[in-house]
């Protein structure tokens, strides 16, 4: 099916759901004032037209309602995922993609822990507001030979730095700094890419990873603004 069309669809299942219903209703509301206003020929009407639509209606929302609960099942169902990235003076400095998420409530203080942990440990100051897209149903990206990428229901939340004296990591004040491959199954360690120049908007995880392959593939030939390292 056309992207556009899938994006759509999903654009405005809510709103489907919520007028459906009252569309339904408004023609049963309809019919029973036609049957109610010809009362005299209400058999005659009711059991060749009537009857029927009413049971076709009936089966369709029971199949609609089954669906939208299913999909609501399979949705929750889905491995949780978390992209964070901490914005400072309007550029990009730190980015983490696709972390493990245990639930929605741990968003904050997950992020928060993430944080904490690329800059060495350190405290992390920042302004009390975040900006948060609405979850997404995703295929998640595995960089590894071997590893199959799988649905993903992936969080994405932006904080903004007060500043970046990282009093644990004071060679990252002036890089971009990702963390890439955070995924729970393959149980390697995380990989960190260092960018000398800082993003005005935080690269998308298909620009990291090509930069990645890039890098991996031409270890000796790297230039002086790219580094790649093993978080240990």
């Amino acid at each position: 099916m056309n992207t556009s069309i899938v994006r759509y669809l999903k654009s405005n299942w809510k709103s489907f759901q919520v007028w459906f219903p009252l569309l339904i209703a408004i023609l049963l509301l309809a019919v029973l004032g036609i049957i109610l206003a010809n009362t005299a020929n209400l058999k005659i009407i009711y059991d060749p037209y009537v009857d029927p639509i009413v049971a076709i209606i009936t089966a369709v929302t029971a199949l609609i309602i089954g669906f939208s609960q299913s999909k609501k099942n399979w949705e929750e169902s889905l491995p949780k995922r978390l992209t964070v990235h901490f914005m400072y003076n309007g550029k990009c400095q730190l980015s983490c993609y696709e972390a493990y998420l245990s639930g929605t409530a741990d968003i904050r203080m997950w992020s928060q822990q993430i944080g904490s942990q690329m800059i060495g440990q350190g405290m992390l100051s920042f302004f009390p507001y975040i900006d948060s897209k609405p979850p997404q149903i995703e295929k998640s990206h595995e960089i590894h030979q071997g590893m199959q990428s799988e649905d993903i229901m992936l969080y994405q939340v932006t904080f903004y730095l007060r500043n970046n004296n990282f009093d644990k990591r004071h060679d990252i004040e002036d890089k971009y700094v990702i963390w890439l491959d955070n995924s729970t199954k393959n149980g390697s360690e995380n990989l960190e890419l260092l960018f000398e120049d800082k993003p005005v908007n935080p690269l998308t995880i298909d620009e990291v990873i090509n930069q990645y392959h890039v890098m991996n593939s031409k270890p000796n030939t790297l230039n002086s603004t790219q580094q790649l390292n093993e978080n240990k």
